[in-house]
């Protein structure tokens, strides 16, 4: 025999050998005893493609989770052979990190707890670019994956799962929300995957004509059973049933509830306090003297207000907030990432959540004020007293921010083999980005309004000379530094808006 067909004999044996086996897999959910799968019985070969189509909620998606490990089966076994990837239905890609990033995170299960983080060896991006550009994605290597197509999208979930060399793919409904030019594109990208890598694929498809068009073989999931397909009579009617409309009661708003909640209160409140409150006095002629009494009456008495002082305290208020805000969200990170419960353990997140609300408890003028006895008057104390009621705020904030993002995208990355941190810091992060920097500046603008009460304690910025107006009765000058403050905090939110719409191009 030629050295040919020896090696056409070796790829033949190659292909056969048996890369996934169900035997009698059974599958009830504990609670409700409710049977999704019974006595499932199929095998997957080396370079196979099966389907396995059937209505919604048969158990399709169930079924890849037993085969990938992530759910357990009730009865039978199943035996695995080789590295299996999932490619989802929604893809858990990252869409604000490019479509070579989004690649290279398949090689974040390599043991390397820090790998990727501070940048991706030149192996590995060398091996991402060329299977993306084998995928035709070339000219879009460094675009953001939230402004490709749908079937972009699929080739780069595709990338993501082949950079991790595995013996199975895993399809989630590939082509459930492309169009058929897309989805023929993807089953024959597919194809070509298969063919050149020689793994093993099962998909999740809906369509009949393309499950057997672009697979060896399909199975039908109906009624916990699964059965090979081999003439379209054996689903005579897969496709044609319909689904009674049921009738689903309205459910009340959360959101109206809570908002009647708040009417009914605040109201009850009112009318408790009524009595004690002079409303007249409180509207007329008082407030409006006052107000009237922060106006310069004339451009002399502005001229002759202490500008050079008060333009000096301003810039020391912006720099004690600009520092302080620096250095509380640098701790506040960290410790957002330990209090996120999609993160961290409750027996983590818990007590550091206990800690930040007792320090949120405290305003920063009563921080201020206790520290005085250890450090003193001055800048420090103040600067020191707005780091600390600057950091429980904002680490509240990051967490609730990490939290807010799906922990599908967190998990993808963690099954891949990430480490914790490197799902955080690719998966959270990018996503809570726009949230940190909007708190980023609210705790900014914030701080320049709590550094002028510190003057108070002579912590330093414009708070000292609005104390000193005040006590002078020196009202004009009093709103003179009002308008100097309003003015920043204007321009803060002026730059926070112009920043988050920068970062949103793109989400």
């Amino acid at each position: 025999m030629s050295v040919v067909s020896l090696k056409i004999v070796e790829n033949i044996e190659n292909k056969k050998e048996k890369l996934i086996a169900c035997s009698n897999v059974s599958y009830f959910y504990k609670n409700s005893r409710r049977t999704l799968l019974t006595d499932v019985n199929f095998s997957l070969l080396k370079g196979e493609h099966i389907s396995i189509v059937g209505r919604s909620g048969v158990g399709k998606t169930t079924l890849l989770d037993l085969i990938s490990k992530r759910k357990i089966p009730t009865n039978g076994k199943v035996k695995v052979s080789g590295k299996i990837c999932t490619i989802f239905q929604d893809l858990r890609l990252v869409p604000q990190l490019s479509a070579l990033t989004n690649t290279l995170l398949g090689t974040l299960n390599k043991g390397n707890a820090v790998k990727g983080i501070l940048g991706f060896n030149t192996q590995d991006v060398k091996k991402a670019k060329f299977i993306l550009s084998e995928l035709g994605l070339t000219s879009v290597l460094n675009q953001a994956v939230s402004k490709l197509s749908g079937g972009e999208k699929q080739r780069v979930a595709i990338a993501r799962a082949l950079i991790q060399n595995p013996d199975v793919i895993l399809c989630d409904e590939p082509v459930a929300s492309l169009d058929e030019v897309s989805s023929i594109e993807i089953l024959k990208t597919l194809k070509k995957v298969i063919y050149k890598n020689n793994v093993g694929v099962i998909s999740i498809l809906h369509n009949l004509n393309l499950a057997k068009k672009y697979s060896d073989s399909v199975y039908l999931l109906d009624d916990g059973k699964l059965s090979e397909v081999s003439e379209e009579k054996d689903i005579p009617s897969l496709f044609t049933k319909t689904i009674d409309t049921i009738a689903i009661p309205k459910k009340t708003s959360k959101s109206f509830l809570t908002l009647s909640l708040i009417s009914i209160i605040s109201t009850l409140s009112f009318l408790t306090l009524y009595k004690d409150i002079e409303l007249p006095k409180l509207i007329f002629s008082p407030f409006i003297s006052l107000l009237s009494s922060l106006i310069p009456n004339s451009f002399q008495e502005l001229k002759e207000l202490p500008w050079k002082e008060l333009v000096s305290s301003l810039l020391e208020t912006i720099q004690m907030s600009a520092i302080s805000t620096f250095i509380a969200s640098f701790f506040a990170l960290p410790l957002a990432f330990l209090a996120s419960s999609n993160v961290s353990s409750k027996f983590i997140s818990a007590p550091i959540r206990f800690v930040l609300n007792i320090f949120r408890t405290i305003p920063a003028i009563i921080w201020a004020l206790l520290l005085v006895s250890v450090l003193g008057l001055g800048v420090t104390t103040g600067i020191t007293a707005l780091t600390i009621h600057s950091t429980a705020y904002l680490a509240k904030f990051f967490y609730e921010a990490f939290e807010s993002v799906p922990s599908s995208r967190f998990k993808a990355l963690t099954e891949i083999g990430a480490s914790k941190l490197q799902a955080f810091y690719f998966a959270l992060i990018p996503a809570a980005l726009p949230v940190i920097l909007s708190s980023y500046f609210f705790m900014l603008e914030y701080n320049v309004r709590s550094a002028s009460i510190l003057g108070i304690v002579d912590a330093g910025g414009i708070g000292f000379y609005l104390k000193q107006y005040l006590d002078l009765r020196f009202f004009s000058a009093v709103g003179v530094c009002l308008a100097l403050l309003f003015l920043v905090v204007y321009c803060l939110d002026f730059l926070s808006k112009k920043v988050r719409r920068f970062i949103l191009e793109d989400f």
